[in-house]
Parts: structure tokens; C-alpha cells; sequence
């Protein structure tokens, strides 16, 4: 009773059942916490405040976007991985290391360790079509968790 081995009924149910759950018991406490907010905080305040969270977020995300392509091209030069925009990489590393004030903060903030634990799971394809998982590149560093499954 799955799908190729990914949802079953079991666990469909369950899911189920604790969604009735926190629909009927958890949102209506959730609904009461932010109605109170709402009266004693007023809708400019709480408008501000969204748009400042929102911001915050999209800038969270093209920050981390930018890491990860940095971490990238870092590892395809210093490793001489094969792929198709070689050329391309190559020359986004050099100016990277030309601006030592950035090369300085991506270190500092972005270096292999801090990327690997974040995304133990980031992969590449070379020219070969072959994945390979970056982890596997810095053995000496242990994610914080590993894909336990995976099809080879």
C-alpha cells in the first residue's frame, strides 16, 4: 500500500490525524495569540514590521544563493572539475581573488566548512554527466546530516 515507496497509507493516515489535530486544537489558540496582537499593537506597526521581515528574507535568500554559487566555483577550480562553463568559472574565481575584501568575507563567512555543514547535500554534474556531492571533496569535514538513502 505505497507509491513507489515514498507515501504510504500508514503514514497517510497518521499525517491525517495529526492535521485534524492542530486544525482544530493548535490554530484556534494560534488565531486567539494574533487577534490580541493585533489589538494591542497597531496595523502600521504590525504592516512595518512585515515589510521589514520580508526584506530581511529576501535579502537572507539572494545572500545565500550567492554563497552557494560561490562555493561552487570555488570547488570546480581548486578541484579541476571538468564542466561545460569551465572558462566561465575560471574567470569568476580570479576576480573574486583579485577583490581580496571580498575573497576576505567569503572565506570568513562562506568558507568549506560553514557550506558544507549547511548543504552536506550540494552536488554538481561534470561534463560526464557524473554527480558529485561536494562533501565528498573535504572528507574531514562532517555535515551536520547526511542523505541516508541514495540511489546510485
Amino acid at each position: 500500500m505505497n507509491v513507489n515507496g515514498r507515501v504510504c497509507l500508514l503514514y497517510s493516515i497518521f499525517w491525517g490525524i495529526l492535521t485534524v489535530f492542530l486544525v482544530r486544537k493548535i490554530n484556534p489558540m494560534i488565531d486567539k495569540i494574533c487577534n490580541k496582537l493585533q489589538e494591542k499593537i497597531p496595523k502600521r506597526v504590525l504592516k512595518n514590521a512585515v515589510r521589514i521581515i520580508t526584506i530581511f528574507l529576501i535579502i537572507n535568500c539572494a545572500l545565500t544563493c550567492y554563497a552557494q554559487d560561490q562555493f561552487i566555483t570555488r570547488m570546480v577550480v581548486e578541484n579541476n572539475i571538468p564542466i561545460y562553463n569551465e572558462e566561465e568559472i575560471k574567470e569568476k574565481y580570479n576576480k573574486v581573488k583579485e577583490n581580496k575584501s571580498l575573497d576576505n568575507f567569503i572565506n570568513k563567512f562562506w568558507g568549506n566548512r560553514k557550506m558544507i555543514k549547511t548543504f552536506p547535500n550540494i552536488k554538481i554534474q561534470d561534463k560526464d554527466f557524473n554527480t558529485i556531492y561536494l562533501n565528498t571533496l573535504l572528507p574531514e569535514i562532517e555535515p551536520f546530516y547526511v542523505k541516508i538513502f541514495e540511489k546510485k
